[in-house]
């Protein structure tokens, strides 16, 4: 059985003890088995399922429109801007 999709996430070190939100490092889905549902379904499992419904915090590279509108279709807002200099 190959992977196709997977999600890898932690609690927030500084909010560990109050067990209060989630941070999603990654979800990746294989190019050609996106569009059919999968991460949708992983990470709607991830809020519902594992992590009863507190808030999942994650970041996305500013050039990934594809994955922007994805979270926001998933109900994600914008929470803030991180610059970087090169």
């Amino acid at each position: 059985m190959d992977v196709v999709s997977r999600i890898y996430a932690n609690r927030a070190e500084e909010l560990a003890e109050l067990n209060q939100q989630l941070i999603m490092r990654q979800l990746f889905t294989v190019a050609a088995c996106r569009r059919q549902g999968l991460a949708r379904h992983l990470l709607s499992s991830l809020q519902a399922d594992v992590y009863d419904d507190k808030p999942v915090r994650l970041e996305v590279l500013a050039g990934n429109l594809d994955a922007q509108a994805f979270y926001k279709s998933m109900g994600y807002q914008l929470y803030c801007h991180t610059l970087i200099k090169t």
